[in-house]
C-alpha cells in the first residue's frame, strides 16, 4: 500500500534524503514512526493528510509506538491518528499497560498511564484478571485511595492518613495515593518495597504507619529494618530478632530503638561538641542514622568525597589529640603550608596527609554559643514580567521540569529532546529552501543536513563509572550542536536544548535525589513563588556555572566526557562559535533583578529560635553537609585549617522539634597591614526563603562581635565574590545591598583560597571594631 501520495521528486530535500533507503510500497510500521518523529508539530496536518491507512493499520501503528515507548514524542500525531475513535485510542493503550505490567516494566506502564490519562487501573486490572492477586507493584504505582481501603480496610488506611507530616510546604494527606508530582506517600512506600520491607498487607500496613507516626518518612533502611523486626518480635511473627541488631547494637525494643535515636538527635543538635571519645561509642546503627542527620546521605556534591566511615576515622585520628581545656591560648594563626586542591581527589591519598603536623585545636573558649530569633516571613517581588509566557522564569521552569520528571525515562527524555533538536533544524532548512539559492546557502543547508545525519545516528548510551550509571548521550547531542555556528544555533532556538542537557547532567552528579527534585519540581508547580525563582538561581549560580560549565576547574568533576569537554573549551574560544556559559546570561540577569528587590514580608506565622554554636568538633567537620555547600571538598576541613571555627545554626521550633537551619565559616586571618581580621565566609541557609534572611545574617554578626573582639579581631570582613559568600541568592543580595555596592575593596595579608575561591584581593568590611 503507499503510504505517501505524492512521488520521491516532490518531496523536499531533506525527506528524499531522509527516505530514500526505505520502501514505499510495503506496509512498514517502523517507517511510519520514523515519519512521525520527523514531522514535526507544524507538519502533522500535511503528514495526516497524505497517510493512507485502514483502520487496522491505525491501531497497528499506536500500539507499536506504545511498544515502542515513542509515545510521547508522537501523542499529537497519535491523537489526530484517532480522533474520531477514542475508544480505541484508549483500549490499546490500556493494552499495552497491562503487557507492561505483567512484563514487569511499571515506570513506562506509569507514564503511559499519564500521557493518555488512564484511570481505575487497578479496578480493569481486577475485571480483566478476576481470579489473579494483584501484585503490591500495582498498588504501589496505581493504587488510589479507595483501592488501598477496599484491600485493606477504610479504618486502617484513614488512621495511616492521619499520621503523615503536614507542613507549610506539604500537605502529605491530601496528595497521598495521587501519583502526582506531590505524592511523597506512594514514593516512600516504593522505596520501602525496593529493599524488601513493605508489602501490601495489613501488618506491613500497621507498622508503617506507626513507624510514620514516630519518625515521619524518613528514609532510613537500617532504622525502619529494626523497626520493622521489633514489631514482628513483638508480634510472634518473628521468632528471634537478628544478631547483629540484639549483640552489636543492642536495640531489642522500640524503647530503646527510639531512646538511642533521639539521644543522639539531641547530641547532635546541642551546643556540646562530638569528639573522638563519643564517636567511638556508637555502634553502626547510630553510625547510620548520623550520617543521614548530617546530610551525608542526600549531600548534592558528594562524587568524589570520602566515605561517611572514613570521615569519622580520620576526624577520631585527629580530635583524640584534644588537650583537657583549650583556655584562651588557642593559636588560631593562618597556615600556608596546607596546599588548596580543588577537590577531594586531587587531595586526599592513602596516607597523604600527616595528622601528626600539629596538634588537635579546639573551640577557643571566648567563642560563645548564643540564641537569635528568626522571624517567619513570605518573600514579595515584581511578577508582572516573569508571568509573561515567554518569560525567562517560564522558560526555564519548562527546561527543568521536562529534564526533571520523574515519571519519564531517561531514555524517553534523551529521544525526545533529540527530535526536538531534529525538528528545529528541519525548519531551519525549510526556511532556506524558500530563499534565493547561492553558495552560502547551500552551504547552510549542507550543514545542517550533516548535523542531522549525526542525529540520527545517535541512540541512547549509558556507561559505569564509580558505581553510578551515566548517560553519554547528551555529551554525543552536545558535540553535534557545537558542530553549528553561533549565529545558527541562536536563528534555530536551540538554545533552549543546550540548557535542558547542562540541566540534565546535573543528575549525573549526586543532585537528582527523589526527594530533592520532587521539592524543586513542587517549587515550580502552580503560580509563581519566590521558592521558584531562587531554586532557579541555585541551579545556575551553584551547578551550571560554578561546575558544570566552569572552565577552571576543568571538567575536574567529570560532568563530561573528555571529547565534549574539549569541544566546549574550543567553542569558547572561538568568536564565531556558541560559547555554552553564557547559555543561562539572559535568564540568569533576569531572575538576580528580581530576586535582589525581594521584600521580606511578615508572614503571620510567628517566629522560632535559632541556636548558634561554635563547633570544631566532627559536627564542625560537616559543616558543608549540613549546609549542602560544595565547600566539603576541602577535606579534613578542620585538620587543615586551624584557623577556621564553624558556626552551627540549629532551629528550635520547641524542646522537642530541633533541626538545622545552615552553619557559618569564621576564619581568623590578617589582613595587608597585619590586624586581625574575622572572615564570615560561606553563610549558607538552605531554606532562606523561610525565614527574614538579612535580619537573621546582621543579628549573628552583633551577637558574634564581641566574641571576635575578645580574640584580638579588629575588623569582620566578607568576600566580595558571590560564590565564597554563599550559596543562597538573598543571603547574597543582603551582603551586596549592605557592603559591597559602593564600597571600597579591602586584601588580606596572604594568599587565601579556600575551595577554589581567591578572594585574597576581594574583601569588604561589614564590622569595624
Amino acid at each position: 500500500m503507499a503510504l505517501l501520495k505524492r512521488e520521491h521528486d516532490s518531496l523536499s530535500i531533506y525527506e528524499i534524503k531522509y527516505f530514500k533507503n526505505f520502501n514505499f510500497r510495503e506496509f512498514d510500521k517502523d517507517l511510519i514512526v520514523r515519519v512521525i518523529g520527523a514531522a514535526g508539530d507544524g507538519h502533522y496536518e500535511e503528514l495526516f493528510d497524505n497517510l493512507i491507512l485502514s483502520e487496522h493499520q491505525k491501531r497497528e501503528i499506536l500500539h507499536y509506538l506504545l511498544l515502542r515507548n515513542d509515545f510521547q514524542k508522537s501523542k499529537t500525531f497519535v491523537e489526530k491518528l484517532l480522533a474520531n475513535q477514542p475508544n480505541v485510542y484508549f483500549a490499546v493503550a490500556e493494552q499495552v499497560v497491562n503487557l507492561k505490567i505483567s512484563s514487569g516494566d511499571v515506570e513506562n506502564a506509569k507514564t503511559i498511564c499519564l500521557i493518555f490519562g488512564l484511570k481505575d487501573v487497578l479496578k480493569k486490572f481486577r475485571e480483566k484478571y478476576p481470579n489473579k492477586s494483584i501484585p503490591t507493584v500495582i498498588y504501589l504505582y496505581f493504587g488510589e485511595k479507595t483501592d488501598w481501603q477496599e484491600k485493606l480496610g477504610e479504618n486502617p488506611v484513614n488512621e495511616f492518613l492521619d499520621v503523615l507530616p503536614k507542613s507549610k510546604e506539604r500537605d502529605e494527606k491530601r496528595n497521598a495515593f495521587t501519583h502526582n508530582e506531590y505524592d511523597r506517600t506512594s514514593e516512600f512506600l516504593q522505596y520501602l518495597n525496593k529493599y524488601e520491607l513493605f508489602n501490601v498487607n495489613n501488618i506491613d500496613f500497621e507498622i508503617t504507619t506507626d513507624f510514620i507516626k514516630h519518625y515521619g518518612l524518613a528514609k532510613s533502611v537500617l532504622l525502619y529494618e529494626y523497626f520493622r523486626n521489633l514489631h514482628l518480635f513483638n508480634m510472634g511473627k518473628l521468632d528471634n530478632l537478628p544478631s547483629e541488631q540484639v549483640y552489636e547494637d543492642e536495640i531489642t525494643s522500640l524503647e530503646i530503638l527510639e531512646e538511642k535515636y533521639k539521644t543522639l538527635q539531641m547530641k547532635v543538635f546541642s551546643s556540646q561538641e562530638i569528639t573522638a571519645n563519643y564517636l567511638k561509642t556508637l555502634s553502626h546503627f547510630e553510625i547510620t542514622l548520623l550520617s543521614q542527620i548530617t546530610g551525608k546521605n542526600t549531600h548534592r556534591f558528594d562524587d568524589g568525597r570520602p566515605p561517611f566511615d572514613q570521615i569519622i576515622g580520620d576526624f577520631i585520628v585527629y580530635s583524640e589529640k584534644a588537650t583537657e581545656k583549650s583556655g584562651g591560648q588557642v593559636d588560631l594563626s593562618q597556615d600556608d603550608n596546607y596546599p588548596e586542591y580543588d577537590d577531594y581527589d586531587d587531595y586526599y591519598q592513602e596516607d597523604s596527609y600527616n595528622y601528626s603536623r600539629g596538634e588537635y585545636v579546639p573551640t577557643p573558649e571566648e567563642y560563645k554559643s548564643f540564641k537569635l530569633q528568626a522571624n517567619k516571613v513570605e518573600y514579595e517581588f515584581d511578577r508582572s514580567n516573569l508571568e509573561k509566557p515567554d518569560s525567562s522564569y517560564n522558560i526555564l521552569k519548562k527546561d527543568v521540569l521536562k529534564i526533571f520528571s520523574t515519571e519519564t525515562a531517561d531514555k524517553d527524555k534523551f529521544l525526545s529532546l533529540k527530535t526536538s533538536v531534529i525538528e528545529k533544524i528541519q525548519a531551519k532548512i525549510k526556511e532556506l529552501e524558500n530563499k534565493t539559492d547561492n553558495q552560502y546557502i547551500v552551504q547552510q543547508r549542507e550543514k545542517l543536513m550533516s548535523v542531522i545525519a549525526k542525529l540520527e545516528k545517535l541512540d541512547f548510551k549509558e556507561i559505569k563509572e564509580k558505581g553510578e550509571i551515566k548517560s553519554q548521550s547528551y555529551d554525543e547531542l552536545l558535540l553535534a550542536l557545537l558542530d553549528l555556528d553561533k549565529s545558527m544555533i541562536e536563528r534555530s532556538g536551540l538554545q533552549d536544548e543546550l540548557r535542558q542537557i547542562v540541566f540534565r547532567k546535573m543528575l549525573d552528579q549526586g543532585y537528582g535525589t527523589v526527594d530533592r527534585v520532587e521539592r524543586i519540581r513542587t517549587s515550580m508547580q502552580g503560580e509563581l513563588s519566590a521558592l521558584g525563582i531562587l531554586h532557579l538561581l541555585d541551579l545556575i549560580d551553584n551547578f551550571a556555572k560554578d561546575h558544570i560549565l566552569n572552565t577552571e576547574k576543568d571538567n575536574k568533576e567529570k560532568y563530561w566526557t573528555d571529547e565534549a569537554w574539549s569541544k566546549i573549551k574550543e567553542s569558547n574560544k572561538i568568536d564565531s562559535k556558541f560559547t555554552m556559559k553564557v547559555v543561562f546570561n539572559k535568564q540568569h540577569k533576569d531572575l538576580k533583578e528580581v530576586a535582589d528587590k525581594m521584600t521580606a514580608l511578615d508572614s503571620g506565622k510567628g517566629n522560632f529560635k535559632v541556636q548558634c554554636c561554635p563547633d570544631r568538633g566532627f559536627i564542625g567537620e560537616m559543616s558543608g553537609y549540613l549546609a549542602d555547600v560544595c565547600y566539603t571538598a576541602e577535606y579534613p576541613l578542620l585538620a587543615r585549617h586551624p584557623n577556621l571555627v564553624p558556626y552551627k545554626f540549629i532551629a528550635e521550633q520547641d524542646s522537642d522539634n530541633k533541626e538545622f537551619l545552615g552553619s557559618v565559616l569564621v576564619f581568623e586571618l590578617e589582613d595587608e597591614d597585619n590586624n586581625k581580621v574575622a572572615l564570615l565566609r560561606a553563610f549558607d541557609i538552605p531554606r532562606e526563603h523561610e525565614v527574614n534572611v538579612g535580619e537573621f545574617v546582621e543579628n549573628f554578626i552583633n551577637k558574634i562581635t564581641p566574641s571576635l573582639q575578645a580574640r584580638g579581631v579588629k575588623k569582620i570582613i566578607i568576600p566580595g565574590d558571590d560564590g565564597a559568600i554563599s550559596n543562597y541568592p538573598l543571603t547574597i543580595s543582603h551582603m551586596h545591598k549592605e557592603y559591597i555596592n559602593g564600597q571600597n575593596r579591602m586584601s588580606l595579608g596572604k594568599h587565601f583560597a579556600f575551595n577554589g575561591y581567591d578572594i585574597t584581593d576581594n574583601c569588604y568590611v561589614v564590622r569595624e571594631i
